[in-house]
């Protein structure tokens, strides 16, 4: 388990639940690109469970919802562009 506490400045709750997720999902990556430099030709499967109480957040991640407010965008875009980078 790790735990993450930063200060994001001041943004919308959504907006606070997308830096929150993001910067999680860049610790998952820089850990598996880490390991992955570490043993060079190993297989390296990963298993993330994340957890949020913004339901919009969560079900845009699924794909249920669409993300379509202007400031949320980027965030939204920047988030599954890791979480492919690192299935």
């Amino acid at each position: 388990n790790f735990y993450l506490r930063r200060y994001i400045g001041k943004d919308t709750n959504n907006g606070a639940e997308y830096q929150a997720l993001l910067i999680g999902l860049l610790k998952v990556r820089s850990i598996v690109e880490d390991f992955v430099a570490q043993k060079e030709g190993y297989f390296c499967s990963v298993s993330v469970e994340v957890k949020g109480d913004s339901h919009i957040i969560i079900m845009q991640q699924k794909g249920a919802y669409q993300c379509k407010a202007a400031n949320l965008k980027p965030l939204y875009n920047e988030t599954k562009d890791i979480k492919f980078q690192i299935e």
